[in-house]
């Protein structure tokens, strides 16, 4: 029944997120249509496909990655060849992957206006805070099956506070894949709109009639 409501509420709430591709708004915690799409689908199969081991089936555990994910853009930062997609292509899903992937594939041979320019600045990992990222609260909800909430709040520099307050909290959404929780989403509605960044290149993806998922992209995300 939990799993139907939350369902139910996420479709009616994105009713009209198809067509966004920007501004703010609340509900940032929310799912896009395609994702609970996907997620009915996982869900629809055999136990233990997609189903979380139990020890990490836990808050703590989801709250464990997250840490060390920031951990390991802290540790990246520094390095030379270091750009956010190396993040992406560690901890987001196979499904987001393949979202990013075919967009890249069209915007190879697109021009001006038919590009997609949805996060020129990073702020699905930075949240306009920068490196290096000191989690000042993080908080976790598991949800269903296979996936949880994060909400993770930044320390900010008070020299920054004006420019960089209400953009100091990331929520992400994640879902257990090849037996490690890995992103699926990102939500600061102030950048992204009430569907998120996967919502954004979602909407991108139906406007310009481009596959959400590839035949040639991993079905899970890369390994560490």
């Amino acid at each position: 029944m939990k799993r139907l409501m939350i369902f139910a509420a996420a479709a009616f709430f994105f009713a009209a997120c198809g067509n966004k591709t920007n501004g703010g708004a609340d509900g940032a915690d929310s799912l896009s249509n395609d994702t609970i799409n996907k997620a009915e689908a996982l869900g629809a199969q055999a136990d233990g496909v997609e189903a979380a081991p139990a020890d990490l089936w836990t808050e703590d555990a989801v709250k464990l990655h997250v840490r060390q994910m920031y951990d390991r853009l802290n540790e990246l930062v520094n390095t030379a060849s270091f750009n956010l997609n190396q993040m992406d292509e560690e901890f987001c899903t196979g499904y987001y992957l393949s979202v990013k992937h075919n967009i890249a594939l069209h915007d190879a041979n697109a021009k001006g206006d038919m590009r997609f320019y949805g996060d020129e600045g990073g702020y699905r990992w930075w949240v306009g805070v920068g490196a290096p990222l000191k989690i000042a609260s993080l908080e976790a909800e598991l949800l269903t099956g296979n996936q949880a909430r994060a909400v993770v709040s930044f320390k900010i520099d008070p020299k920054f506070i004006d420019e960089q307050k209400g953009h100091d909290t990331m929520t992400l959404e994640l879902w257990m894949e090849n037996g490690r929780w890995r992103v699926n989403n990102f939500f600061v509605p102030e950048t992204f709109g009430d569907c998120g960044y996967l919502g954004m290149m979602e909407a991108y993806s139906r406007e310009h009639n481009i596959p959400l998922e590839s035949d040639d992209e991993p079905t899970e995300g890369a390994p560490v």
